[in-house]
């Protein structure tokens, strides 16, 4: 069995191991997960999900001739995977009304203020050129941070200010080319079993690789909307899935 540290010595591996390599790096995906939900506040099991798909076209891809640990080159998988997912969602940031509107004061004041003493000024600095108290400046400069894009490298420049403030990551998904034969008969599958609705959105969605926003124009619907669609049909398809799998070890 391949451990976490060893790559697989088979390029496809049948369904069975298959199942046992999901199995097996399955707290991986969790771990990741876990850090990415505390950062940006999804729901874990969402992460998760999206995760295990990350993993499986870790499994399917790896390369162990290229001398890479499969922990390292599946941990990148499933971080671009979760990444995508974070990227696409719905995860609007939406701050109390209150401290979004006054988020323009505060920054204006701060980069002033940066430009007069030369480093980063203090809550009750600000406080002082804005007429707002030091506690209600803390809220708002919490807030600013709580919902800063972020990527692997360094956080990206902020939104305009007059949308909504919402969670964007650098998308690092890997591109790569067909699914192995056995491993795309499961997915098909799966697939096939799914309602028309949670089939069309997963096909646009994970292969046609299309965001949420692409998806929802095709669709005539809104990105919250395929969001959700998207939420729904990977637990549909995990499920299917998981199915598949019982199914296959039982008639081996």
């Amino acid at each position: 069995m391949m451990t976490a540290r060893e790559p697989h010595s088979m390029p496809y591996p049948d369904r069975r191991h298959l199942a046992e390599m999901v199995r097996e790096h399955l707290p991986l995906v969790r771990r990741l997960a876990r850090s990415h939900h505390l950062r940006s506040g999804v729901e874990f099991d969402d992460l998760v999900q999206v995760g295990c798909l990350g993993l499986l076209r870790a499994i399917r891809r790896f390369d162990p001739t290229l001398g890479r640990l499969f922990e390292a080159y599946a941990s990148t998988m499933i971080v671009g995977e979760i990444m995508h997912y974070l990227r696409d969602s719905a995860t609007l940031i939406r701050a109390p009304r209150e401290l979004t509107e006054l988020r323009s004061t505060v920054k204006a004041a701060t980069s002033r203020l940066e430009q007069q003493v030369q480093r980063e000024p203090s809550c009750e600095e600000i406080a002082r050129i804005t007429g707002l108290c030091p506690a209600k400046v803390e809220e708002v400069v919490a807030m600013d941070r709580s919902v800063r894009p972020l990527s692997l490298d360094a956080a990206m420049d902020a939104e305009d200010e007059s949308s909504p403030m919402r969670l964007q990551l650098v998308d690092q998904r890997q591109k790569a080319a067909s699914l192995a034969a056995e491993d795309h008969i499961m997915v098909t599958q799966a697939i096939a079993r799914l309602c028309a609705r949670s089939r069309e959105v997963i096909e646009l969605s994970f292969f046609q690789d299309l965001s949420q926003q692409e998806v929802g124009r095709r669709l005539g619907v809104s990105q919250t909307q395929i969001s959700r669609r998207v939420r729904l049909a990977l637990r549909e398809l995990c499920e299917l899935m998981s199915d598949v799998r019982s199914g296959v070890e039982q008639r081996r």
